[in-house]
């Protein structure tokens, strides 16, 4: 598995956490194609190597460009759809403006959001450039230390407000976070909306195999440094017995065709599985039993989406056992091409091994060729 933790001692924004993956090894092209395909006239992103408290580090900045401001959740939307986005980079960088306009609406007692200084265009490239950034590193997991905030006030369009401001304090409800009585602004609310939205866990420098390290410079120098660092590394998936939140509501009364949009939004908010069960309920309707699984750490997000996005009146959640076997990912050379390949293994020994199923379909469709027979082949060949 491989893992991406970010560390936070100085807070975390979109730009850090950018300059961060850069500094770790992402070529800077992906960032320069991601920014092509959301159609942005005259917008680049820029990049330069800086020091910040002594200490060399990536800092990379937007150029907006001709583009004006995206004041609402709308807006965005509409844009990123029209883009030449892969759809799953579209699911969550929309996911995390969602979670934005929700936490912007909250703090300021309003039904629709307006966006201010997070609707500026630098803003929507940090998000999906973040989100491109981590597919491209093709990064199984994310985990975040403890969020470093800052103290004092900052100047808003709202005036001036403590820090942190409301929407992003909001935002980082059910994440550890501390403040040192370090002055100022260290976590803005695009990284913190960022960060807790892919965040499958928070907890200190877990166990891994390094492979790179990456500092990502914030805006200005402060008493200490002022930087994001990013660990990439690998970890076996070991045989284990955990415990995992267990969320499912039964629903009775909407739309079906709503399921499958559900599903996304659950699995882009961190759910480790999503699953429909048909059920009979009070005075014999029929209804579904919705069930998610996923690291307690984000049971509040996955909540708060199903009271937004479904009927629901109320979840039940519960604290299940999990066992798991040993999981590998590794890249396999076929004869139709490049596949991910997973294996199932206990006490050392594979039991199965599968093709990654995306992969296969990604060949078919380039290649013209039927799906389910080329799923077969390449099954056969590995197994």
């Amino acid at each position: 598995m491989k893992i991406a933790y970010f560390d936070c001692f100085s807070g975390a924004s979109g730009d850090m956490i950018l300059g961060a993956m850069i500094d770790a090894g992402l070529p800077a092209d992906c960032f320069h194609r991601t920014v092509q395909q959301l159609r942005l006239p005259g917008c680049a992103v820029q990049v330069r190597r800086v020091r910040r408290g002594g200490l060399p580090a990536t800092a990379v900045t937007v150029v907006e460009g001709r583009t004006a401001p995206f004041v609402t959740l709308a807006r965005i939307k509409r844009h990123i759809e029209k883009s030449a986005l892969p759809t799953d980079i579209q699911t969550h960088a929309l996911s995390i403006f969602a979670r934005l306009a929700d936490a912007e609406a909250e703090a300021h007692g309003v039904k629709t959001a307006h966006f201010h200084e997070i609707g500026a265009v630098d803003t929507l490239v940090d998000v999906v450039c973040a989100v491109a950034g981590l597919a491209a590193l093709e990064i199984d997991r994310v985990i975040v230390s403890p969020i470093h905030v800052g103290c004092g006030t900052v100047q808003t369009a709202h005036g001036q407000l403590p820090i942190p401001p409301p929407a992003t304090a909001r935002l980082l409800r059910g994440c550890p976070v501390y403040s040192t009585g370090a002055p100022g602004e260290l976590t803005t609310p695009t990284g913190a909306a960022i960060l807790t939205t892919l965040a499958a866990d928070f907890s200190p420098l877990p166990m891994m195999t390094v492979a790179a390290i990456g500092a990502g410079a914030g805006v200005t120098e402060r008493g200490a440094p002022n930087l994001l660092r990013l660990w990439i590394g690998t970890t076996p998936e070991v045989a284990a017995d955990d415990e995992v939140a267990q969320i499912e509501t039964n629903i009775d009364d909407m739309n079906p065709q709503i399921y499958e949009h559900v599903i996304e939004r659950l699995f882009s908010e961190g759910a480790l599985d999503v699953f429909l069960t048909p059920v009979i309920m009070k005075r014999g309707r029929p209804g579904i039993l919705l069930t998610a699984l996923a690291q307690p750490a984000r049971t509040d997000a996955l909540v708060r989406l199903l009271f937004l996005e479904t009927t629901t009146l109320g979840v039940r959640i519960r604290k299940v056992a999990r066992r798991t076997l040993q999981r590998t990912i590794e890249k396999v050379a076929t004869p139709r091409g490049i596949v991910r390949m997973k294996a199932a293994l206990q006490d050392g020994k594979t039991l199965r091994r599968r093709p990654e199923f995306r992969d296969v379909k990604a060949i078919s469709k380039q290649a013209a060729m039927p799906l389910a027979p080329l799923l077969s082949d390449v099954t056969r060949i590995e197994t």
